[in-house]
């Protein structure tokens, strides 16, 4: 067990290091937490950051907060080996509001299956985290359709009022998050959507619709990479900012995407319109597209009608030397990673 562990640690593998590194910096959540008492095999009174990594841990610890000394804990993180055992038994300690404090649940990458996360979406819709606000669940595989449905239904649940964040990466549940965009009340404080490779080009086509029918009206950060998305669903992206449906976006990821030419040009329209002026970190996949649409979009980008965009990620596309020069112009610098790069502004040079 460990007590100082950051918020928000993606480990989803196989994805682009450059998107994940982006999307953990500017993660409403991505600060470390305050720090609790020195590690220790016994949970102390005022904890109020756990990290389990193994049942070893978590049957040493359940007798201590069993016993009401998790009355101060905020932030629960479960990975590597946690099953679906353990899930239950956090489960049944939620419900019985032995956690009343929490507002924040991250699941790494762990062993929990179907049953465990039924169990914890039960648990957090039994009203007793009503300080719950960020939900992430990083499947890997381990939690089939069945388990992201019951997690996913917390978006329009009227027993977490609070819930503001939340993230489901990997689990393939299309039809069922476009029913319910498309029928389910939103929670109309969501400021943040985290659902890479969940929701399949239906899913997608429904939230958008949601954002159009102004179901959530807080939105600032949207992610919704691996989705398959293509024209038709860059074009509908496109139409909503258009529509300035999206006013408070800062944060757009769109990696391992399929938008070819027609998808690029209707969010070049979009990002020269003046209708995302707070959008800061924008995360693209123009690998299908042509070099007059991408020379267009790095046109859009460099406008100065998205004044406080400071990163931007377009895969591993090489830019010829009018794109480069035009970025250089708005004061970003290419820095380069191992498996691509990112556009970096200096926060001097941003709305200038």
């Amino acid at each position: 067990m460990q007590f100082n562990t950051p918020i928000l640690t993606p480990l989803l593998r196989g994805a682009s290091v450059i998107a994940l590194s982006l999307l953990v910096a500017t993660s409403p959540l991505s600060a470390k937490p305050e720090k609790s008492a020195a590690a220790s095999k016994s949970v102390k009174k005022d904890a109020k950051t756990l990290h389990f990594t193994n049942a070893r841990d978590v049957k040493a610890s359940l007798k201590a907060l069993e016993a009401g000394k998790g009355q101060h804990v905020q932030d629960l993180v479960l990975s590597d080996h946690i099953g679906d055992a353990e899930a239950i038994a956090f489960a049944n300690l939620i419900s019985s509001g032995k956690l009343p404090a929490l507002g924040s649940l991250q699941v790494h990458v762990t062993d929990i299956g179907d049953a465990g996360a039924k169990a914890l979406a039960a648990a957090l819709s039994s009203g007793k985290v009503p300080h719950l606000r960020y939900v992430a669940i990083f499947t890997h595989n381990k939690i089939s359709k069945v388990g992201g449905e019951a997690i996913f239904h917390l978006i329009s649940s009227p027993q977490v009022p609070s819930l503001k964040h939340f993230t489901l990466f990997g689990c393939k549940m299309g039809e069922t998050a476009a029913a319910t965009f498309e029928t389910m009340p939103i929670q109309p404080q969501l400021a943040s959507l985290q659902l890479d490779g969940s929701l399949g080009t239906v899913g997608v086509s429904a939230l958008v619709s949601a954002i159009a029918s102004n179901k959530l009206p807080k939105l600032r950060y949207l992610a919704m990479g691996d989705n398959q998305i293509g024209d038709t669903e860059a074009k509908a992206i496109a139409d909503v900012i258009l529509a300035g449906k999206t006013p408070m976006l800062q944060d757009l990821n769109l990696r391992d995407s399929q938008i070819g030419d027609s998808g690029i040009l209707a969010l070049s329209k979009a990002f020269s319109s003046g209708k995302v002026p707070h959008l800061k970190n924008l995360i693209l996949d123009v690998r299908k597209a042509g070099d007059k649409s991408v020379a267009t979009l790095v046109a859009a980008v460099t406008s100065g009608k998205i004044p406080e965009l400071s990163s931007l990620v377009l895969g591993d596309r090489k830019f010829d030397k009018a794109e480069k020069k035009a970025l250089e112009e708005a004061k970003f610098v290419y820095e380069v990673y191992p498996k691509g790069g990112v556009w970096r502004r200096a926060k001097a040079s941003i709305g200038k």
